[in-house]
């Protein structure tokens, strides 16, 4: 659940975009088991396989994965941030029947998390903000563009795993 607003506007040359959205999002009632928590060397066998839940009275080729099990009800939903916005402005100057364009962008995105299992700040990728610009040039139905994005040059997570992360 959540809301969006946008907001275009043209006035003469000068153009501006603006957008805004908050998400509140939350998991029903799901139960997991954050592998990352066991002892070393326990829950596969020598291939490395994950073993199986053991029995009632069973304990020989099985794991106790019970002690681990958590339940994720209420948690973020992944790649789901509270907040983003975007504001753009540009400015057309005509050049004949061409246009030159200059646009700034500017963008930001809260923490989010890329996976179900929230409970410490692995999977948490921090909240962002990035500049971007470009210049158009115009010329009835041609359009050529320079362009800079990540202008203040910012490291950020755009996706964990358990194994990778994935930066922008």
């Amino acid at each position: 659940e959540g809301i969006e607003e946008s907001l275009q506007a043209q006035l003469g040359h000068f153009g501006t975009n603006i957008s805004i959205a908050y998400t509140h999002s939350s998991l029903s009632p799901i139960e997991d088991v954050p592998t990352y928590q066991f002892p070393a060397g326990t829950g596969q066998n020598t291939f490395g396989q994950r073993l199986p839940q053991c029995a009632a009275g069973v304990t020989a080729g099985c794991f106790n994965y019970l002690p681990y099990v958590i339940n994720l009800k209420g948690v973020q939903d992944p790649y789901a941030p509270q907040l983003t916005a975007n504001i753009t402005v540009q400015y057309g100057f005509p050049i004949g029947q061409a246009i030159l364009q200059p646009r700034v962008n500017f963008s930001y995105t809260s923490k989010q998390y890329s996976n179900i299992l929230q409970n410490n700040d692995f999977y948490e990728m921090g909240s962002r903000s990035l500049w971007n610009a470009y210049l158009d040039f115009i010329d009835g139905r041609w359009q050529t563009s320079l362009y800079g994005t990540n202008l203040s040059d910012r490291t950020y997570a755009t996706n964990v795993t358990d194994n990778t992360v994935l930066y922008g």
